[in-house]
C-alpha cells in the first residue's frame, strides 16, 4: 500500500493542482450580478449604447415609445453617477434585486419648468398678437435645456430604485430593462413623457 502511495502521490498531487486551476477559473470567469448591473451604468454613462444593450435581458423595451432611444448627450451624462447596495435573491423565480441610488440631473423638473415659462410666455405674445416658429421654439428650448445641463450646478435628483438581474443562457447574467430604471439614468425623462403623452 505504502508503494501505491509513493509511485502516484506526484500523479494525484498533479491531478489535485490541476482541478484547483480549473475549478479557479470556472468560478472566476462568471460574473456576479452586481458587477454586471455596475458595467451597464458605467456603458450607459460613458456613452457606450450598444456595450449597454448588450447587457440586457430585453434590449428592446429599453426605450421611451415607439422610436425615442436611450441616447443621452455627453453633458447629460457627465452627472450620472450610482451607488449599488444589497441584493436580494428570488429563489421562486431565480433573479437577483439589487438595491441601487442613482444619481442624474432632473431632467423632468428642468423640462416641466421650461415648458411652463415657454408657455406662459407663448400665451402673453399671443394675446398681444405675437406668434412663435416652431422651429424657433425647438431651436430656443434645445438652447436653455443645454444651459441648464452643462453648468455645474445643475439640478440633480437621486433615484432609489431595485435593478432586476436575471440569468443568461449562457451561464451570465443580464439586466432586466424596467420602468424604474429607464427614468432612473435618464433623469426622469420616462415619467415626463408619459405625463406629455396621457396628461394627468
Amino acid at each position: 500500500m505504502n508503494r501505491f502511495w509513493k509511485r502516484y502521490t506526484k500523479y494525484i498531487c498533479l491531478l489535485l493542482v490541476i482541478c484547483t486551476v480549473v475549478c479557479a477559473f470556472g468560478c472566476g470567469g462568471a460574473r456576479q450580478p452586481e458587477e454586471v448591473a455596475d458595467l451597464f451604468l458605467t456603458h450607459i454613462r460613458d456613452g457606450h449604447t450598444k456595450r449597454a444593450m448588450a447587457l440586457l435581458h430585453n434590449p428592446e423595451d429599453f426605450m421611451l415609445g415607439d422610436s425615442f432611444s436611450i441616447d443621452l448627450n455627453e453633458a447629460l451624462l457627465a452627472h450620472l453617477s450610482w451607488t449599488l447596495g444589497d441584493k436580494r435573491y428570488d429563489g421562486e423565480n431565480n433573479y437577483y434585486m439589487i438595491e441601487a441610488d442613482i444619481t442624474m440631473v432632473d431632467l423632468a423638473a428642468v423640462m416641466g419648468e421650461l415648458m411652463t415659462q415657454y408657455f406662459d410666455q407663448i400665451l402673453a405674445d399671443a394675446v398681444q398678437g405675437i406668434t412663435w416658429e416652431d422651429d424657433d421654439v425647438a431651436a430656443q428650448l434645445t438652447a436653455d435645456l443645454n444651459a441648464v445641463i452643462t453648468s455645474d450646478d445643475a439640478p440633480l435628483c437621486t433615484r432609489s430604485i431595485l435593478i432586476y438581474v436575471v440569468p443568461d443562457p449562457d451561464g451570465d447574467w443580464l439586466v432586466f430593462a424596467e420602468d424604474d430604471l429607464i427614468n432612473a439614468v435618464t433623469g426622469g425623462v420616462l415619467e415626463l413623457y408619459e405625463f406629455y403623452s396621457y396628461g394627468i
